[in-house]
């Protein structure tokens, strides 16, 4: 994967390939989703506390609207990992 799908525009100003223009949505091949996602223990311990992270400075940064949706995600995030017990 190109690091440079990562960099924003301004730190990046060249394509991928060192052209001038972007890749944009449209040019991208479909993408077929599994049915299930398997994380690690750690991944989706990472992916929890990049949300939490997040949330705060969200509100910290007076962004009430963004912050609830990761509020939310990690939510769903949580209740998904947490492990049923045996037999039920």
């Amino acid at each position: 994967m190109s690091t440079s799908r990562h960099l924003s525009p301004a730190a990046d100003p060249a394509g991928a390939d060192g052209s001038s223009e972007r890749p944009t949505a449209t040019a991208a091949t479909p993408v077929r989703f599994a049915a299930t996602l398997t994380l690690t223990k750690h991944e989706a311990y990472a992916a929890c506390e990049v949300l939490a992270s997040a949330e705060r400075a969200l509100v910290r940064a007076g962004r009430p609207e963004p912050a609830a949706a990761l509020g939310q995600l990690f939510d769903l995030l949580e209740q998904r990992l947490v492990a049923s017990p045996a037999g039920g």
